[in-house]
């Protein structure tokens, strides 16, 4: 089993969700995130996902890390 993470960016009212385009998740809107790697931190996922798929820059010291579910 991967261990994921996964973001929700706002910017006042707004929401940035992404459209995938892979199957099996292709055409489905969702957060930013993806799979961890080995030895990352959940937070160093969400720093490096968010740079790679939406292009944002972010840091550890910009988000709220809400929790996890196991």
């Amino acid at each position: 089993m991967y261990r994921q993470t996964i973001a929700f960016i706002t910017k006042g009212d707004s929401l940035l969700m992404l459209n995938r385009n892979k199957a099996s998740n292709q055409g489905l809107w969702n957060g930013v995130g993806g799979k961890m790697e080995a030895g990352e931190s959940p937070n160093e996922c969400i720093v490096r996902e968010v740079k790679e798929e939406a292009g944002l820059p972010v840091d550890q010291m910009h988000f709220i890390n809400k929790g996890s579910v196991r």
